[in-house]
């Protein structure tokens, strides 16, 4: 079992190289993981932990079998260890798949093409890059095909490139489309990437606070105001980071706003009182879009900080610095890290030593006043 382990106070942060997981164990559980990584039986690991920690033999059987059998399941369950698919796909089934609606963007003085074989995916991909489309009977520098049948999404890129995924992980899919995309519009190519991570990025001055928080949390809507309030958006909903030099990337799709933070917004940005509302696909809510503030977008930024906001009606303002491995699992949840020993040794260090906090709020003047002055602590 191939494994890289950091240290984080008391705990261990590993990473199962088969599944590409993370787990945090607790000494002496990871002790009792590296014994069973490493070879021994079962017995053996338990009878080095009563020994070694006074506990009776009966109990020590218990916990050892109890965590390998938990570390099988993790292995064996990982159905998207196999994922993405690239293999080519048989020529019949794309026919049978054929697209039929069509997109064009001009995105960074290149000409993209977009092929879907139904408006599922149009809203899943076309709303945050509308700002983009042009009409042109031009040939475009790139062209992708979006498909969807009964067990898989599919991305074709011209005729020589797949990715396939799970039918029900729409997440990682549209995910897979936009790190692809950035790839042709940065001239780069996976292994350049550290990860893509579910997040919203704002900066100043080259530095960027990540905002990251599960759907529904408020995350696009505080980096609507941010924006607002005078800091750039880099990206919502998807920050690419590279290897090299560990920085944002900008990603040109707009902001997605739900139902419940329009009326707010509308006085900032008052083209949101006639903007059509979309299905978001990967959340089942109706959504619109900002477009960023200018069609440039900022320079690559450095991340300085990493946010984890809440929106709460019963709480005015509450922050705190927070231990990194108690936001760990938050913030790698829907994020693609790549899955090679370089990249995640890269992740782990570059993620542990960036300060974390956490933001419950319903002062949106506040929320935005408190990260205004983060960067100023920066």
């Amino acid at each position: 079992m191939y494994y890289i382990s950091k240290e984080a106070g008391d705990s261990r942060i590993v990473w199962l190289k088969r599944p590409n997981r993370y787990i945090v164990l607790q000494k002496p559980a990871f002790y009792i993981f590296e014994f069973l990584a490493n070879g021994k039986s079962e017995k053996e690991t338990a009878q080095w932990f009563s020994e070694n920690y006074g506990v009776k033999m009966e109990e020590a059987l218990f916990f050892t079998n109890d965590l390998h059998f938990n570390i099988k399941q993790l292995k064996a369950n990982n159905l998207l260890a196999e994922y993405p698919k690239t293999d080519k796909i048989d020529a019949s089934r794309l026919q049978s798949l054929h697209s039929h609606l069509s997109k064009n963007y001009l995105i960074l003085g290149k000409r993209v093409h977009f092929s879907y074989n139904n408006s599922w995916l149009v809203d899943m991909v076309h709303p945050g890059l509308a700002h983009l489309e042009i009409d042109s009977e031009e040939i475009a520098d790139v062209e992708f095909f979006l498909f969807k049948d009964a067990d898989e999404l599919i991305l074709k890129i011209n005729d020589d490139r797949f990715f396939r995924w799970p039918a029900n992980k729409s997440e990682y899919f549209k995910g897979s489309v936009s790190l692809q995309l950035l790839n042709f519009l940065y001239g780069l190519n996976d292994q350049d990437w550290m990860g893509a991570f579910h997040a919203a990025a704002v900066s100043k001055n080259n530095e960027a606070v990540l905002i990251s928080a599960p759907s529904g949390f408020g995350k696009s809507t505080l980096s609507a105001l941010l924006m607002a309030n005078g800091l750039r958006l880099i990206s919502d909903d998807l920050v690419p980071i590279s290897r090299k030099h560990q920085q944002i990337f900008p990603f040109p799709a707009g902001i997605s706003v739900k139902p419940g933070a329009m009326e707010m917004l509308s006085a900032f940005f008052p083209e949101l009182k006639n903007a059509k509302t979309r299905l978001n696909t990967s959340t089942g809510k109706e959504v619109s879009y900002i477009a960023p503030a200018s069609k440039e977008l900022p320079e690559a930024a450095t991340v300085k900080a990493i946010l984890f906001p809440e929106f709460n009606e019963n709480v005015d303002f509450e922050w705190e610095k927070v231990d990194n491995i108690s936001v760990l699992n938050d913030f790698i949840r829907e994020s693609w890290i790549a899955g090679d020993e370089s990249s995640v040794s890269t992740f782990l260090d570059w993620f542990f030593q960036l300060p974390c906090y956490r933001l419950r709020y319903s002062n949106n003047e506040m929320a935005v006043q408190k990260v205004q002055e983060l960067f100023g602590s920066l």
